[in-house]
């Protein structure tokens, strides 16, 4: 892992959504797949359907791709539920700013879906300022979104992305 300290167990859980920040550069798709091979897991991860032509289409399934529709995220989030009720197990990670770029406010998607789905949040982190990269608490959703994003914001508050002007976890 090139000087990176790993950080954290696998969860003794059959689904559960992994939430990953700081997320600002693509290689931190590339660490996060090598992290949890090591813990023996294979997370789904949302990548738009376009994305899926043939040959490249099996080379992103065969690394965890999962394809989504993402013209209305309302679907978007209602599909993802229906898979993790269809499922035996599943993590899906989701990043919670939605994007690599600075965003002054994080999606509410993984919230939504893990309470339509009952399961919990697994919080994870890539910090590039002391390369660490690690599994954090799990948190139970309640059903107040503004108390649980201060909570899981609070955990990240300090760790910087490969990019640290492009990652903010203040309120």
């Amino acid at each position: 892992m090139q000087g990176w300290e790993l950080i954290g167990e696998r969860p003794a859980l059959k689904k559960f959504i992994f939430i990953v920040a700081p997320h600002t550069s693509q290689i931190d798709f590339i660490h996060g797949k090598i992290f949890c091979s090591l813990l023996g897991m294979k997370p789904k991860v949302m990548i738009k359907k376009e994305s899926f032509w043939f040959p490249l289409g099996l080379l992103l399934k065969s690394l965890g791709g999962l394809p989504v529709e993402r013209s209305s995220y309302q679907s978007l989030a209602r599909n993802l539920v229906k898979t993790f009720d269809e499922s035996d197990e599943l993590i899906l990670v989701i990043t919670p700013e939605g994007t690599r770029k600075k965003v002054s406010r994080w999606k509410r998607g993984f919230h939504y879906i893990g309470r339509a789905a009952n399961i919990p949040i697994v919080l994870t982190y890539i910090d590039y300022k002391t390369r660490r990269m690690g599994i954090g608490p799990t948190i139970e959703l309640s059903d107040n979104f503004q108390e649980d994003i201060k909570k899981i914001k609070a955990f990240y508050r300090g760790m910087e992305g490969r990019h640290p002007e492009l990652f903010s976890a203040e309120d």
